[in-house]
């Protein structure tokens, strides 16, 4: 019975799920409110610092965004920025390679959905729906810009319209 429960929890979604790290097993929302309030005490950004090291230490936990977690908000605009930064960086895995939020979502703006008229936006909740994680990052602090990708796609199709040329009879 004991281990039935453990397996429940251990497939439970989101900050509830439980992770075994150095012998001790517990919830992802206990192991992040203890980094904060231990070792990152005092520190600036301690909420980004110990999501991101919570993500590192236990993949089980990427159903777990900032977001879901009560953690105190920045304090100043600058604070928020680099806080919002930081949750950028965090680690996505999607098809068994790694990549940060932001590069995630700018590639598929670029690459996958380019063609489509709001790429950024459609890039960005792709991500989000396979990789949890960068919830905590805004489609702006990505980087995406729909102009660029608009100028780049067209860019593209003139040199293939160009590269191809006339019909020849």
């Amino acid at each position: 019975q004991q281990q039935q429960q453990q397996q429940q929890q251990q497939s439970a979604p989101g900050c509830e799920a439980v992770c075994s790290l150095k012998g001790r097993s517990v919830t992802c929302r206990s192991r992040m409110e203890y980094s904060v309030k231990h070792q990152y005490k005092g520190q600036p950004f301690a909420c980004a610092k110990a999501h991101t090291l919570l993500l590192q230490q236990c993949p089980v936990c990427d159903g777990c965004s900032m977001g879901m977690l009560k953690c105190l908000k920045p304090k100043t605009d600058t604070e928020q920025a680099i806080s919002m930064a930081t949750a950028c960086q965090s680690l996505c895995k999607y098809g068994g390679r790694p990549a940060s939020c932001a590069a995630r979502v700018r590639y598929a703006a670029n690459k996958v959905i380019s063609s489509v008229r709001h790429a950024c936006e459609s890039a960005y909740a792709t991500v989000v729906e396979h990789c949890n994680v960068c919830s905590a990052c805004s489609l702006e602090a990505t980087g995406c810009k729909e102009q660029r990708i608009a100028e780049e796609a067209a860019t593209a199709a003139a040199f293939e319209a160009s590269a191809v040329g006339p019909k020849q009879e």
